[in-house]
């Protein structure tokens, strides 16, 4: 295990050394940022990994993702940003000493939560010594005759669900403008509109991975998940949902050991990010939505070189909130911090508990009456509250650690030990739901949805119930028999 992880660590190596080479000819602001980003998030995000919080450990990929990774790219495309617009940063001019000095804020409060997060576990909740068996791949699904023949039950209703439910529902959200990015569409009755928005976004990809993984996990089921991802996407004009519709198939192939399968699923994906992207230049221009239509606009925005392998990179890593996110974030200075503090994690992440109007304040933008929004993130709004008082910083850490340590202990509990465990396999729960609900729960608390953070919270507590509500209903039962 250990050789394999020190074989991925060479290869990740050579590549960044790699990456360097080319950039120290391009752009030399690119190569610092990438030469002391990488090692500085590098140290501390292995530092979450090596623990045992599933939850910190995607929330400290997340934050590697977009800084180690998406801050050189955005140096790289520094050209793109400006006064207006989604483009917006504000008084900067891209000065390297303004950069990293903004940095040294972003990598005290981050080392802060990782060192606060596991103080927690260790000390609140007893945590166990780190190991690294969360790196240690399966072999691929034991196929038995039992399992064979539930696996093609499995895959069946996979098939089912997806060409007779979310293929439908799709498009008729595409061609009623509901869900689609940007574009606002007439109020449906029984909230709908939010109902059939979730759906595609969190309950179709969960629905897939679930189905998936106890399935035969075929080329023709990955085919099938990729093309319905793709179909989401140019649907919904949203790389966010095209990104969770095919997590489950590349998150198999990984832990499978399936290495063609793995490099096909990301090469596909990636050219489905950029027809995703690409898309948009047909949705906000017409009034009736036409799949084919949207597909040929968008292979020609794709194949004309507009959008490149860099804005691949840097896109998925904007996904993340990056490093804009940050520049905007360190320029704005909260009055109120404690009260802001305080009703940022007692509303559920609201941005206006910290800042009043985030597309006024932060974009310059006016944004009501559209169907488009902003959102910086918790670790940026952490800046802001550190930044402008310094004293507000251990606490907004450590409630913020607190939550994540938190989460992590109920939700390991419930997968383990509660009734949530007697329905589902040791595998399944130790695998595939694991990483789900923690990254989900890890991502809720990262973008700043905490009030989704809440209500899996919620959730988890109300399984814990049951499951000691049957507990001690069975020992009341033995004791008077």
């Amino acid at each position: 295990m250990l050789m394999t992880i020190t074989k991925r660590g060479a290869g990740l190596l050579v590549g960044w050394l790699l990456w360097l080479g080319y950039i120290v000819a391009t752009d030399i602001g690119a190569f610092w940022i990438s030469l002391v980003f990488v090692p500085v998030f590098g140290v501390i995000t292995w530092s979450a990994i090596r623990s045992n919080n599933i939850v910190l450990q995607a929330f400290a990929v997340f934050m590697f993702i977009a800084h180690a990774i998406g801050a050189p790219f955005l140096w790289l495309n520094r050209a793109n940003y400006g006064s207006s617009g989604f483009a917006f940063v504000g008084s900067f001019q891209f000065d390297l000493g303004d950069f990293f000095l903004i940095y040294v804020w972003v990598v005290g409060i981050y080392g802060a939560l990782v060192w606060c997060t596991r103080k927690c576990d260790t000390h609140i909740w007893h945590g166990r010594r780190p190991d690294l068996r969360f790196f240690k791949n399966n072999q691929g699904p034991v196929i038995t005759g039992r399992t064979r023949r539930n696996a093609k039950i499995f895959g069946a209703v996979l098939v089912g669900f997806i060409v007779l439910i979310m293929v439908p529902l799709n498009m008729y959200m595409a061609t009623n403008n509901i869900g689609t990015l940007g574009l606002l569409n007439d109020p449906l009755p029984f909230r709908l509109t939010g109902i059939m928005y979730y759906t595609r976004l969190y309950f179709a990809p969960l629905a897939i991975l679930g189905l998936f993984s106890k399935s035969s996990r075929s080329w023709l089921l990955v085919l099938l998940i990729l093309s319905y991802a793709l179909l989401a996407g140019l649907s919904s004009a949203s790389r966010s949902v095209f990104l969770l519709s095919l997590f489950s198939v590349g998150y198999f192939a990984f832990v499978d050991r399936q290495k063609a399968r793995l490099v096909s699923i990301l090469v596909i994906g990636a050219l489905g990010f950029l027809l995703t992207g690409g898309s948009r230049d047909y949705t906000y221009t017409v009034t009736d939505f036409v799949l084919s239509d949207c597909f040929e606009v968008a292979l020609q925005t794709v194949v004309s070189g507009q959008i490149s392998f860099f804005d691949i990179i840097g896109g998925i890593a904007n996904r993340f909130y990056g490093a804009q996110d940050f520049i905007l974030a360190y320029q704005f200075v909260r009055e109120e911090t404690w009260s802001a503090m305080m009703n940022y994690f007692t509303s559920g992440g609201r941005a206006d508990a910290i800042v009043p109007d985030l597309g006024r304040d932060l974009y310059d933008m006016n944004l009501e009456g559209t169907g488009l929004g902003v959102g910086i993130g918790t670790m940026a709004y952490l800046l802001i509250l550190s930044h402008s008082n310094i004293l507000v910083m251990p606490f907004a850490v450590l409630a913020l650690g607190f939550l994540i340590s938190a989460g992590n202990k109920l939700l390991i509990y419930v997968l383990t030990k509660g009734v949530a465990a007697k329905m589902i396999s040791h595998r399944v729960a130790s695998g595939p739901l694991k990483l789900t609900f923690g990254g989900f729960m890890a991502f809720s608390l990262y973008s700043s949805s905490l009030n989704h953070f809440y209500t899996l919270i919620q959730f988890l507590l109300g399984m814990l119930f049951i499951h000691f509500l049957l507990t001690h209903s069975k020992i009341s039962v033995n004791q008077n028999a």
